[in-house]
């Protein structure tokens, strides 16, 4: 996954997660850093969300889900 921002105040750090679908439990693959990569390797097949949140020095925040089906 690769997270891109603008429009903020720069020094932004990516939060980025996953979870099964019908699964509330989230699994952190990166927690509030500089790298806006990082790589996910789905373990199962099934439906996944991933989700990059970003906050900006000033605090502001944004997030994105999607979805990613592995057959």
């Amino acid at each position: 996954m690769k997270g891109a921002c603008s429009g903020g105040t720069s020094c932004y750090e990516y939060l980025m997660i996953y979870r099964m679908v019908g699964n509330d439990q989230e699994i952190i693959l990166q927690n509030y850093g500089a790298n806006n990569i990082v790589t996910f390797k789905p373990e199962y097949r099934g439906t996944y969300e991933l989700c990059i949140k970003v906050a900006d020095f000033d605090g502001a925040n944004e997030e994105k889900w999607f979805t990613l089906t592995v057959k």
